[in-house]
C-alpha cells in the first residue's frame, strides 16, 4: 500500500510540473533554472518569516511611542496621536497614524490622519522619523502633542505560562499554516461529529486573543491527538500526553479566560479613563482572591482545571502564579494608580458628605 502511494505522489508531482511548469524545463536553460529555483525559495523564505517579523514590528511601534512620548513629556495641551501597523499582502509594512482633538467645549474628534509605507526596516528609529515627518507636513504644533499610543501591548501572560502557551501557539499553527493539512483536520472534525469544527487562529503577536483559542484547543485536544497520530506527528507535540503539562494547560485556559473578558471590558468606544481603570482594580483585586481560593482547592473559577484530580497537588504552583500575575499587572499600571484620587474625582466631583445632618455634642 506505501509504494502504491508513493508512486501516485511521484505522478502527481510529474503531472503538475509538465502541466503547470512546462517553459521550466523546456526554454530555461540551467543558469535560468537555478536562478528561478532560488527566487521561489526566497519567496518560500519570506512567507515563513511573516510572524517573525510581525512580532518585530510590533516592538519597534512601542519603542518609537517611547521615543515620541519622551520629547513630548513637558506638554500639556489636548492632542495625541495613535500608530498602528501592519503589512500588505505584499508584506509591505504600513503605518497607520490616527490624531484625536479635544476642543474647548471638550468634544474629542477622531481623524485618520495619514498611511505610510516603510519599504525599509521598522525600528523605533525609523517609525520616529517617519511620524516626525509627517508631523512637520502637516503643520502640528508638538506643544500641543501630549500622548502618543500605539497597538504594541507587551505580553501579559509571564514567563511561568510560556511552556505552555508556546507548545499551544505551535500547534495551531502546525495545523493551519498548511493548506491541505487544515482542510484534512477540518474534514476529520466534521467524520468525528466534534463539537467545534475548526481552531482559532492565533499567532504570538496577538496575545490578547489566547483566552478564546486556549478554550477551543482544550475542548478539542483528545481530536487533535487522534489526528496527529493519523499523520504520525504525534511525536512531535508530546505535551498533549503528558498529564502534569496538561494541568498547566488547563490552568492557563482558565486564567487566560478571565483576562479575556477583561480585555472585553477595555474595548469600544465612549468609554471613560476612570472606568476602564476601575475594571483593573477590579480584576487585581480578583487575582488576590484567586490565588487564595485556590490554596484551599475550591475551584469555582477555575472551572477547566477543576475536571482533573492530578491538579490537586500543584496549587501552590499555581498561586504564585497567580501572585506573578497580580505584581506584573500592578507594575504596568503603577502610572494609574499614582493618578488614582484625581480618576476618583472626575467619576464623582461631589461625593456625599457624611457628616451632613449627623448630631452634634454640645458637652
Amino acid at each position: 500500500m506505501s509504494g502504491n502511494c508513493g508512486g501516485f505522489k511521484e505522478y502527481n508531482i510529474s503531472r503538475h510540473f509538465t502541466t503547470k511548469h512546462a517553459n521550466y524545463a523546456s526554454k530555461l536553460s540551467t543558469k535560468e533554472r537555478e536562478a528561478t529555483a532560488q527566487k521561489l525559495a526566497a519567496n518560500l523564505q519570506a512567507q515563513q518569516n511573516f510572524f517573525h517579523r510581525q512580532t518585530a514590528i510590533q516592538e519597534s511601534s512601542t519603542k518609537a511611542s517611547f521615543m515620541l512620548s519622551f520629547k513630548l513629556a513637558k506638554a500639556s495641551k489636548p492632542l495625541f496621536e495613535a500608530l498602528d501597523e501592519s503589512n500588505d499582502v505584499k508584506d509591505t509594512a504600513q503605518l497607520l497614524i490616527f490624531i484625536r482633538g479635544i476642543n474647548d467645549t471638550f468634544e474629542i474628534t477622531d481623524e485618520f490622519l495619514t498611511m505610510e509605507s516603510l519599504k525599509g526596516q521598522t525600528r523605533g528609529e525609523d517609525l520616529y522619523d517617519r511620524v516626525s515627518a509627517v508631523i512637520e507636513k502637516m503643520k502640528l504644533p508638538w506643544s500641543k502633542l501630549i500622548n502618543v499610543t500605539t497597538d504594541g501591548s507587551p505580553n501579559l501572560t509571564g514567563k511561568n505560562l510560556n511552556h505552555v502557551v508556546n507548545p499551544v501557539v505551535k500547534l495551531v499553527n502546525f495545523i493551519r499554516a498548511r493548506g491541505l493539512q487544515h482542510r484534512q483536520f477540518i474534514t476529520f472534525l466534521e467524520e468525528t461529529d466534534a463539537d467545534h469544527q475548526d481552531l482559532l487562529y492565533h499567532s504570538r503577536v496577538r496575545w490578547l486573543s489566547l483566552g478564546k483559542e486556549f478554550q477551543r484547543v482544550w475542548e478539542l485536544k483528545e481530536k487533535i491527538g487522534a489526528f496527529l497520530e493519523l499523520q504520525g506527528k504525534a511525536d512531535e507535540f508530546p505535551e498533549l500526553s503528558n498529564k502534569s503539562w496538561l494541568c498547566d494547560f488547563a490552568f492557563a485556559a482558565d486564567v487566560f479566560s478571565h483576562m479575556n473578558e477583561l480585555n472585553m471590558k477595555l474595548q469600544g468606544k465612549d468609554q471613560f479613563v476612570q472606568d476602564m481603570y476601575t475594571n483593573v482594580k477590579a480584576f487585581k483585586s480578583k487575582l488576590v482572591l484567586f490565588s487564595r481560593q485556590i490554596l484551599n482547592k475550591p475551584l469555582t473559577h477555575f472551572p477547566t482545571l477543576a475536571t482533573l484530580k492530578e491538579a490537586g497537588a500543584k496549587m501552590k504552583k499555581y498561586s504564585e502564579s497567580l501572585d506573578a500575575l497580580h505584581g506584573e499587572f500592578c507594575h504596568r499600571f503603577s502610572d494609574f494608580e499614582k493618578i488614582d484620587k484625581s480618576l476618583q474625582l472626575v467619576a464623582c466631583p461631589r461625593p456625599q458628605n457624611s457628616s451632613r445632618g449627623a448630631a452634634v455634642r454640645t458637652d
